[in-house]
C-alpha cells in the first residue's frame, strides 16, 4: 500500500466533495480550497 503522502485524489471527487460542504483542506492547495469554498457558497445564495 503507498504512503499517505503519496495518495490519488480525483478532481471530480474533490469538486464533489467540496459541493455538498465537505472539507478538501489537505487534499487540495490552500487557494484552491478558498475558491471552492466562495464558489459553492455563492452557488447556495
Amino acid at each position: 500500500m503507498a504512503s499517505a503522502g503519496v495518495g490519488y485524489v480525483s478532481s471530480s471527487g474533490v469538486k464533489e466533495i467540496a459541493m455538498f460542504g465537505g472539507g478538501v483542506d489537505g487534499l487540495v492547495p490552500d487557494m484552491v480550497a478558498k475558491r471552492f469554498a466562495e464558489i459553492y457558497r455563492s452557488l447556495e445564495a
